[in-house]
């Protein structure tokens, strides 16, 4: 992406925020984006009194921290890069520290860990999960096209 493209992007997504309830940032940067993206997107949403939940990891998330997003969503072994700790309730801390309103943990197959301003929280399935605890997979539902 050129300059110019990533202001044209910014100018559109300033525009689309007026009607927003809230904007969900994820996934891994395209190149030529800046590394600061998700910081400058945050900051607009903020701006704009839109919540911001970011679900990124490495650079881009550490760049957006400091913006205070609403909500950051890192996996374990996202928040254990980021943080270089393996205590997930650490990480947690760390990165509302760092400016993270909220930060939920996935633990994959051991449930989530939440840290808010209210407190922390761990919750757990009831019973071990079987496949893709996201709930993608290849299983099919009773409204999946056939074939």
């Amino acid at each position: 992406m050129t300059s110019a493209e990533w202001a044209r992007f910014t100018r559109r997504y300033r525009e689309l925020l007026g009607g927003a309830r809230a904007v969900v940032l994820s996934g891994s940067l395209p190149p030529g984006v800046p590394a600061d993206a998700y910081g400058v997107l945050v900051a607009l949403a903020r701006a704009a009194g839109v919540p911001a939940l970011l679900d990124a990891d490495g650079e881009a998330l550490l760049a957006a921290l400091p913006e205070g997003p609403d909500v950051v969503k890192p996996n374990i072994h996202e928040l254990a890069a980021v943080t270089g700790v393996e205590d997930p309730a650490v990480g947690a801390a760390a990165l509302a520290a760092a400016g993270a309103r909220a930060v939920v943990v996935s633990l994959g197959p051991d449930g989530l860990l939440a840290h808010t301003p209210g407190g922390v929280w761990r919750a757990r399935p009831p019973a071990p999960v079987a496949g893709n605890p996201t709930g993608a997979g290849t299983r099919r539902s009773p409204l999946s096209p056939s074939g």
